[in-house]
């Protein structure tokens, strides 16, 4: 045993403090046992280590044999480098070492207590928007067409979008104006409802521009105008997005256009109410733009809760008295109004009880019929309106104060029921309607009249058999495809 200890580094020595600084030593290297034999045989090799350099340097020193101290170190190295390869690193996150074992127990003990151990799921961060590069103010022209709709958007972000063409017989003021106006691709095409009107000019536009997206509502017509729409959109290879209130069109940090009308399924045989109604914001100037919209539509809107508040609100179905509600006025709360339509328009547009809601309000007023062209500019903060003249070759009457026109309308009204009171074959309630919404020209052949989805008469649009539908199409066209003049309300033939 004593010629044993004689190799072991720290009892080779007679002094009994380097025996018991030994003794120590080894067992505290037993020790590490308990975390692994791979820190024992670290602890244990590591005086092997010293001791046999030491020796042999001493060999060398004397001139003496030093293959034994030799052969003890490369064991002793050998024995050393395992261990140390055998010690596992320490865990440095404590929550994770001890979560799987705390889940593995809760697992064992059912899935109720599963659940408990199980984190919560994190709230999803709502993505950010995109932000857009600025390269121009926002401007919206308001084109006279006439008697119709076609809006000019150039957005601040570069892009363009064009509502409405106006009607056909005015396709090329709305091509030569956007050519004007250096527009080359239409990124956002809207056709608000089939009425000719507002969709006339838009084949034309189709065929002479670079169309992105096509927006219309979820609504068919048998007009020439709307088919040739479709044959335009076909012929191009485009497809049409039903628009649907609720969905965005742009939504960018700071711009953006959201679809307020029509509701999905929305079922109303009127195409007025089937319009698109679009809400453009950007930064802190919002414009409301509301096709034909009547009061009913402009109350579903108001009852869903839209933000409808705008700077600027473009008036429904051009200015008509089916449209614009007090209600509705006091929600989107503009500080101007746009109102497009046709000097001297068969239908009295726009009508004097709308003007009168727009003036008690104090709110500013722009008209085609006798501004021309409106163009609205908004820095984000600021808007500024200009006006240009129109290219529109129609009858008008000379421009009036808005007192006066009030005038001119209430003596209209006497006269009309002195007339009405001097003849008792004349119905009060025929007479009103007529008042509303005077007859065509009798030789006017491209006038609209309206028909109804069963009958197979053409009529006025103040005949009571327009009760129940009332589609509005040009007198040819009613002419080609069979239609016969009703004998009731006496239409242009």
């Amino acid at each position: 045993m004593k010629e044993f200890l004689n190799y072991i580094p720290g009892f080779r020595s007679n002094k009994i403090w380097k025996k018991i600084i030994a003794t120590i030593y080894y067992f505290i290297a037993l020790l590490g046992l308990f975390d692994g034999i791979g820190m024992f045989l670290f602890l244990l090799g590591m005086p092997f280590i010293v001791f046999s350099i030491a020796d042999v340097l001493k060999s060398r020193k004397g001139n003496k044999s030093s293959k034994t101290a030799i052969i003890t170190l490369i064991i002793s190295l050998v024995v050393t480098s395992t261990g140390f390869a055998m010690i596992e690193p320490a865990e440095t996150n404590i929550a994770d070492k001890e979560e799987p074992a705390a889940v593995e127990k809760a697992k064992e003990d059912g899935p109720e207590k599963v659940k408990k151990v199980e984190k919560e799921p994190e709230e999803p961060e709502e993505p950010k928007k995109e932000t857009f590069q600025k390269s121009r103010d926002l401007k919206v022209h308001y084109i006279d067409v006439g008697q119709g709709d076609s809006i000019l958007i150039q957005l601040p972000n570069g892009q363009t979008m064009l509502i409405d063409g106006g009607p056909g017989k005015h396709a090329q003021i709305v091509i030569d104006y956007l050519k004007e106006e250096k527009v080359e691709k239409i990124d956002y095409l809207v056709a608000t409802h089939p009425h000719e009107d507002h969709i006339g000019g838009l084949p034309s536009v189709v065929n002479s521009f670079n169309i992105a997206k096509i927006y219309m509502p979820n609504k068919t017509h048998t007009t020439k105008a709307f088919e040739d729409l479709l044959l335009a959109i076909q012929n191009k290879d485009k497809k049409i997005t039903i628009a649907k209130a609720g969905d965005l069109i742009l939504d960018k940090e700071g711009l953006s256009v959201k679809i307020l009308a029509p509701e999905e399924n929305l079922n109303d045989n009127n195409l007025n109410n089937n319009s698109i109604a679009l809400k453009l914001v950007y930064e802190n100037n919002s414009f409301l733009f509301t096709g034909d919209i009547e009061t009913a539509i402009e109350q579903s809107i108001v009852n869903k809760g839209y933000d409808i508040k705008s700077d600027v609100l473009k008036i429904a179905h051009h200015g008509s008295n089916t449209s614009t509600t007090n209600e509705f006025l006091n929600k989107a709360d503009p500080k101007y109004a746009v109102i497009t339509c046709g000097k001297g328009n068969q239908y009295g547009h726009p009508h004097q009880a709308t003007i009168d809601r727009l003036e008690a309000k104090n709110i500013e007023i722009y008209r085609t019929d006798l501004d021309g062209i409106i163009i609205a500019t908004s820095d984000g903060e600021r808007i500024t309106f200009e006006k240009k003249a129109s290219t529109v070759k129609e009858n008008a009457p000379p421009n009036t104060t808005s007192a006066q026109r009030k005038e001119t309308t209430q003596k209209k009204s006497t006269k009309s029921d002195n007339k009405q009171s001097s003849s008792p074959t004349t119905s009060p309630s025929k007479e009103s309607s007529e008042r509303s919404e005077p007859k065509p020209p009798v030789t006017d052949n491209v006038e609209e009249v309206y028909i109804t989805n069963t009958g197979s008469k053409y009529h006025r649009g103040s005949c009571g058999s327009l009760s129940k539908s009332k589609i509005p199409i040009s007198l040819k066209e009613a002419k080609n495809r069979g239609y016969e003049p009703c004998k009731r309300c006496s239409p242009p033939q």
